[in-house]
């Protein structure tokens, strides 16, 4: 219950066609993560989540993603009560990734880099490498005005400290200690309208 960490994420590694710095916004997206258990597996999801990525083209690019953890749904109210328990969102409400870098493949590959960055969750922040395919959705004019972001990485919840409600009725339902975040996420230029969770 907690891949939480999921959120977020995720991710920003946008390629800019533009010679100037110029600053995209995220729109709309999701953030899920999946979780292995003793009786199967369960997944989490959240479309509440706001973010920004500021940069002149792709290895300059830096950017962040905030996640809302309350927001996350399992289908379960009750697994859902056990992990805002186990991530302790009354005292760290959002998970947070921030780029360091952006590193294109090599040999290349069409759309994808590699992000090098920091993921926040429950107060603990770790180093994170993932994998992310980006693609452009022009304007008229050639200019990209929108880019979407698909990107997903493995979260071990030990090293951000969750262990409470990791292991329930004596021990005979756990959850297992890594699980999967993936976010799907489409930035637009600064200027367009903006939906989802509000910047603060």
């Amino acid at each position: 219950m907690i891949g939480a960490c999921a959120c977020v994420l995720q991710l920003i590694a946008v390629p800019f066609v533009r010679a100037q710095p110029q600053t995209f916004r995220l729109v709309d997206g999701t953030a899920q993560f999946s979780a292995e258990y003793t009786f199967g597996s369960f997944t989490g999801r959240t479309a509440a989540m706001r973010g920004t990525v500021t940069g002149a083209d792709l290895v300059s690019a830096q950017g962040s993603v905030t996640v809302l953890l309350d927001s996350l749904d399992t289908g379960n109210a009750t697994r859902d009560r056990h992990m805002r328990e186990a991530l302790e969102t009354a005292d760290h409400p959002t998970a947070r990734f921030v780029t360091d870098s952006i590193r294109p493949l090599t040999p290349a590959v069409a759309d994808s880099a590699r992000l090098f960055g920091t993921f926040t969750v429950r107060g603990v922040s770790k180093q994170v490498t993932a994998r992310a395919r980006v693609f452009a959705q022009p304007a008229p004019d050639a200019q990209a005005t929108a880019w979407q972001l698909e990107t997903s990485f493995p979260v071990t919840l030990a090293d951000h400290g969750i262990t409470k409600g990791i292991s329930r009725f004596l021990g005979t339902v756990r959850v297992g200690q890594v699980v999967t975040v993936s976010i799907s996420a489409r930035f637009a230029a600064d200027s367009s309208p903006r939906s989802g969770m509000p910047d603060r």
